[in-house]
């Protein structure tokens, strides 16, 4: 997929705009990290259907909209705050702005691989560089925000997590899931559908 730099930058604006209406200050991470999450990836490769410009932001809605789908299908004692989803969903990769730089290496691209890893001097995982940089923004997050960022990318067998999180962290991790599954399913049809004609 290719986004043009008015629907980047009109993302940018729709992001800043779902985390100020849930009561998010954006001037800091916006003035520090704009440009770099403006154009981020969501991942590196391609068979991912993240590894575009912008797919950072443009993936954070449609996670958002499966999570509010699964919060609106729950018993309403289970259902959790769509404001607390939206500020999740929306903030919870914002790690990924500083991972990663074009791949310039033409035999990484011919296997699919389109970002490399920048060269950081910590190794800080996506969650972790993710509640780095709001914390360093001021963004302040309740413990269960907390928790749903920090275990989106856990491994699966982690059995404490498993046992322990809270709702919203397995909502948003099982969200977070099906738009990933999503995401790789759209590339697989396109390459199908090119190799029909």
């Amino acid at each position: 997929m290719i986004l043009t730099e008015e629907q980047k930058t009109k993302n940018l604006h729709y992001w800043i705009n779902g985390l100020n209406s849930v009561g998010v200050e954006t001037d800091c991470i916006v003035s520090k990290y704009g440009t770099l999450l403006l154009n981020a990836p969501l991942s590196e490769q391609h068979s991912t259907g993240t590894a575009y410009e912008g797919a950072l932001i443009d993936k954070s809605f449609r996670f958002s909209k499966i999570a509010k789908g699964y919060n609106d299908i729950l018993p309403v004692e289970l259902q959790q705050n769509k404001d607390t989803i939206t500020k999740v969903c929306l903030l919870s990769s914002v790690g990924k702005a500083v991972m990663f730089i074009p791949c310039k290496e033409k035999w990484k691209n011919d296997r699919g691989i389109l970002w490399d890893f920048t060269e950081r001097h910590s190794a800080l995982r996506t969650n972790q560089l993710t509640l780095f940089i709001l914390s360093q923004c001021g963004i302040v997050l309740e413990e269960n925000e907390y928790e749903a960022i920090d275990n989106l990318y856990s491994l699966d067998d982690d059995k404490y997590i498993k046992d322990h999180s809270g709702f919203l962290a397995f909502l948003v991790r099982n969200a977070y899931r099906q738009m990933w599954e999503e995401s790789k399913n759209l590339v697989k049809l396109s390459i199908k559908s090119n190799n029909m004609f």
